[in-house]
């Protein structure tokens, strides 16, 4: 699949993922990456297996300096600006990025256009 981005951009973001899922996965640290796509998008799914971030705290975990408190300590450090410019360069993309967390694993979606190869 390809895409037309930014490469900086682009890969400050997914710097930013696969970085979050590597800080906050279980010890090991074992992180999953699905890419899948179809004729018009691509999808790119960062699973880590660290602790579950609580569903109030989904819809914020994108703004700007929110920490989740159970999964952030002094340890782990963090800004809470990481998620957020992840988000800003994705929709810059004309993309979307969404997480879903559970004993499962919390998993990290994003959605890109696709452009034809002969652009």
């Amino acid at each position: 699949y390809m895409i037309c981005a930014d490469g900086m951009l682009i890969a400050r973001a997914f710097e930013n993922l696969i970085g979050n899922a590597i800080k906050y996965g279980r010890t090991g640290k074992i992180i999953k990456i699905d890419i899948s796509g179809s004729e018009n998008k691509v999808k790119v799914a960062i699973t880590n297996y660290g602790n579950v971030i609580p569903e109030s705290d989904i819809p914020f975990i994108f703004d700007q300096f929110y920490r989740v408190d159970t999964s952030r300590n002094e340890e782990t450090g963090g800004t809470g600006l990481g998620l957020s410019i992840t988000k800003a360069i994705i929709e810059e993309h004309q993309g979307s990025i969404s997480a879903k967390s559970s004993l499962s694993g919390t998993v990290f979606e994003v959605i890109l256009d696709t452009t034809n190869k002969e652009d």
